[in-house]
């Protein structure tokens, strides 16, 4: 007779830096990582909408999350193309390695004010990493586009 019991499904964290900066981002959100794209400015776009890519003759934003939050532009030509409606891509510097639950222990941010863009965190080679909360930047940019 086979096993019955049902196995835990363990979740896949892609890590990537943008700038200095190590993140997380659950692989699940992830359609693509696309390299080396050129990007079209757009005009009179926000400095965080560096412009769009070209994805398969589809025309992704290119999302700086490094400028809405603040900090120094996003050199590198690595895009997380996302999962979701938007057609929208996160520029980063690198992308490091995918890992699975069995090998991170997990900090909650639910209660952290300072936090608004992070779903929580992981304990990764011994270090923090943020796990960076997609809904909430697509969330400001459409906040942040509806105000100019």
């Amino acid at each position: 007779m086979s096993d019955t019991k049902s196995k835990k499904i363990l979740k896949a964290w892609l890590v990537f830096r943008s700038g200095e900066e190590r993140y997380a981002i659950d692989s699940c959100m992830i359609q693509e990582i696309v390299r080396n794209n050129e990007i079209f400015p757009i005009p009179f776009a926000p400095p965080f909408i560096k412009g769009i890519i070209n994805c398969y003759s589809v025309p992704v934003a290119v999302i700086d999350f490094s400028i809405l939050f603040g900090k120094k532009e996003t050199q590198g030509k690595i895009f997380l193309h996302l999962k979701d409606v938007s057609s929208a891509s996160i520029q980063v510097t690198d992308v490091e390695e995918f890992i699975d639950d069995a090998e991170v222990s997990h900090s909650d941010f639910s209660n952290r004010e300072d936090m608004p863009f992070f779903a929580g965190a992981i304990i990764y080679n011994k270090q923090t990493v943020p796990v960076l909360d997609t809904d909430a930047v697509l969330q400001k940019v459409k906040e942040r586009l509806g105000s100019n």
